[in-house]
C-alpha cells in the first residue's frame, strides 16, 4: 500500500505508555516529550498506583523510576512479572538514584528490557524506548516459562539494593551535615535558626561575637531583642517573608551595648523533621560597606561641588582679567600700564591657585588611605612655606599616625600657610594633640591677631578673594570626606587655634623607632 507523503503515522501512534514517578517535573517533563512522539500517556505516583492503572487498562510500556514512596520500582516490576496479565508489557527503568552497577543489574535481572539513567538526551531516550519495544516485538520473552527470579533470590537482593542505597545516603547526609557543622562553625556571618515568631533556637559562634551576646542570651531575647523593632522596613520583611517564603534586604540590628548597625538579611521558611515551620537567617554586618558608599557618595558630590566652584570662581576672574586688559590698551602713561600688568598677574595667581585647588579635588581617593606619620608631615610641609624663616615650629605628637589619604599633607600646608599668610603678628606655630572621649583633637595653633567671632565659620566658606580662604574650604571639604573635622576656636587677639577632630580607629600613637 502507498504511503501519502505527510500521513505517516507518528512513532508511537497507537501505543499507550505508563509513567511511575513522584517526582512530578520529572513526570512532566517525560510526558512532554512521550506525547509529542505520539504516545499517549498515563502517570502514577508510585508503584501501588501504577498497578491499580495497569491491572485497569490496556499498556504498551512502562518507564519508571526506582525510588518512589508506597511502593518502589524494583516492587513494582516484581508485581508486574509475577501477573499473567501484565508480564509482557515491555518495562524500562528510568532513574537518578540507583545508579551503581549492581543496581542496573538487579534491575535487568527482574526483567526490564533498559536501564536508564536520568538526565538522558531527549533523543536518546526516545531512541532507547523504540528499540526496546521493537526487541520486544521481534523476541517476547515467555515468562511463564522462564521466570524471572525466585521470591527468596529477589528478597535477598533487593534487601542487598535498598541497604547498599541506605548506607550511601547515610554516609552522604552524615558528610553533608559535617559540611554544614563546619561552616555553621566557622562561617564569618552570622546563622540563625528560629521560629517564625521570633524564637531564636539557635546561633552561631559569628552570630555571638556580632551582637556581644552568648546563644543563651540571644535565645532568651529572641528576635526583638536584636533587631531595631523601630525600624519601618521590618513590617514589610517579614510580610514578604511569611507571603513568599523568603526574604532579601536590610535592617537595622542592636549590640548587646546598645549600637546599632545596617545588617543584610537573607531569610528562608522551612519544615523541620516535626513538620513545623522554621526560619533561618543569615546575617552579614555590612557597616563597612555603607560606610565606604556614603563616603564614596558624599566624595563624589564634593566633586560635583567643586567643579562648579572652580567654573565659576574661574569664569569671575577671566571676567575681570578681560577688563584690566582693556585698560591697559586705554592706558595713557607707562606707570598705569605697569600697575593693571601687576592686577593681571594676580589675577592670573588667583586663578593658577583654583586650578591647583581643583586638581587636588579630582585627585581625592585616586590614593589609598594609609597610615600617615603626622609629625613628619607637619615638619616636611611647614618647610615649603614661603614665610617659614619669620616663623618658629613647635610640634611634639608622640608618634601620631592618623588613616587617610595622603592628600592630608594638603591639609596640614594649608593650614600653616593660613598662619603664615594671614597671622600678621604671628611668629610662633605650635601643634598638638590630645585625646577626649570622642577620639582626638589634632591642634594648631599660632600666636597672631586670630579670627574675628563672626569669622569663625566664613572662613571655611568659598568666598571670592585670597587663595588662604579657598585653601581653608578645601581643608574642611576633605576633613568631612575623610570622616573628621574641623573648627576655628581661638580668641580673637590671641591668635588662631584649629582644632580637628579625628574618630576613634582613625588614629593611632606609634613610638618613633617603629
Amino acid at each position: 500500500m502507498q504511503v501519502i507523503p505527510g500521513t505517516e503515522p507518528a512513532e508511537g501512534e497507537g501505543k499507550n505508555i505508563l509513567i511511575a514517578d513522584d517526582n512530578s517535573r520529572n513526570v512532566y517533563l517525560l510526558e512532554v516529550l512521550l506525547r509529542g512522539a505520539g504516545y499517549s500517556v498515563v502517570t502514577a505516583k508510585n508503584g501501588a498506583e501504577a498497578l491499580e492503572k495497569l491491572r485497569a487498562g490496556r499498556f504498551d510500556g512502562i518507564v519508571s523510576d526506582v525510588l518512589m514512596p508506597v511502593m518502589d520500582g524494583f516492587q513494582l516490576i516484581r508485581e508486574c512479572k509475577k501477573d499473567p496479565e501484565l508480564r509482557s508489557i515491555p518495562f524500562l527503568f528510568y532513574t537518578a538514584t540507583y545508579t551503581e552497577k549492581k543496581d542496573e543489574e538487579f534491575g535487568l535481572s527482574l526483567g526490564a528490557l533498559r536501564y536508564i539513567i536520568k538526565p538522558a538526551e531527549p533523543e536518546d531516550l526516545l531512541l532507547q524506548i523504540r528499540e526496546a519495544f521493537r526487541e520486544h516485538g521481534a523476541c517476547p520473552r515467555d515468562y511463564a516459562a522462564h521466570p524471572v527470579i525466585d521470591d527468596l533470590t529477589f528478597s535477598r537482593e533487593y534487601a542487598q539494593r535498598v541497604g547498599a542505597k541506605l548506607d550511601k545516603k547515610t554516609r552522604q547526609l552524615a558528610e553533608s551535615e559535617e559540611k554544614f557543622r563546619l561552616l555553621y562553625e566557622n562561617s564569618l556571618d552570622a546563622i540563625f535558626m528560629t521560629g517564625m515568631d521570633g524564637t531564636i533556637l539557635a546561633a552561631n559562634p559569628a552570630a555571638c561575637r556580632m551582637f556581644q551576646h552568648t546563644e543563651e542570651e540571644m535565645k532568651t531575647l529572641g528576635r526583638a531583642g536584636l533587631v531595631d523593632m523601630t525600624d519601618p522596613r521590618l513590617p514589610a520583611a517579614l510580610d514578604e517573608r511569611e507571603r513568599t517564603g523568603f526574604f532579601k534586604g536590610e535592617l537595622t540590628l542592636v549590640r548587646k551595648d546598645g549600637t546599632r548597625f545596617s545588617g543584610e538579611i537573607s531569610s528562608a521558611v522551612f519544615f523541620d523533621r516535626n513538620g513545623q515551620k522554621r526560619t533561618s537567617m543569615i546575617v552579614r554586618d555590612i557597616t563597612d560597606r555603607k560606610l565606604m558608599e556614603e563616603r564614596i557618595s558624599l566624595a563624589n558630590r564634593k566633586l560635583a561641588l567643586m567643579r562648579d566652584v572652580a567654573y565659576q570662581d574661574i569664569k569671575n576672574k577671566v571676567t575681570a582679567l578681560r577688563g584690566y586688559l582693556e585698560l591697559e590698551k586705554r592706558s595713557n602713561t607707562e606707570q598705569e600700564r605697569i600697575s593693571f600688568i601687576a592686577k593681571e598677574e594676580e589675577i592670573l595667581g588667583s586663578i593658577h591657585t583654583l586650578i591647583e585647588s581643583t586638581k587636588d579635588y579630582q585627585q581625592m581617593g585616586e590614593d589609598q588611605s594609609r597610615w600617615i606619620p603626622v609629625e613628619h608631615s607637619v615638619r616636611i610641609q611647614f618647610a615649603h612655606l614661603s614665610r617659614k624663616e619669620s616663623l618658629a615650629l613647635d610640634c611634639s605628637l608622640n608618634g601620631l599616625e592618623i588613616y587617610a589619604d595622603p592628600l592630608i599633607d594638603r591639609v596640614i600646608f594649608n593650614i600653616l600657610q593660613n598662619a603664615s599668610r594671614h597671622g600678621e603678628t604671628a611668629s610662633r606655630v605650635s601643634v598638638t594633640c590630645r585625646e577626649t572621649l570622642q577620639g582626638l583633637l589634632l591642634i594648631f595653633e599660632d600666636d597672631g591677631v586670630g579670627i574675628p567671632p563672626d569669622h569663625k565659620t566664613r572662613i571655611f566658606e568659598r568666598t571670592v578673594g585670597g587663595a588662604g580662604k579657598i585653601g581653608l574650604f578645601f581643608v574642611r571639604e576633605f576633613l568631612e570626606i575623610s570622616g573628621m573635622s574641623i573648627a576655628e576656636t581661638g580668641m580673637y587677639g590671641n591668635g588662631a587655634r584649629f582644632e580637628i577632630t579625628i574618630p576613634k580607629g582613625l588614629y593611632r600613637f606609634r613610638p618613633a623607632d617603629t
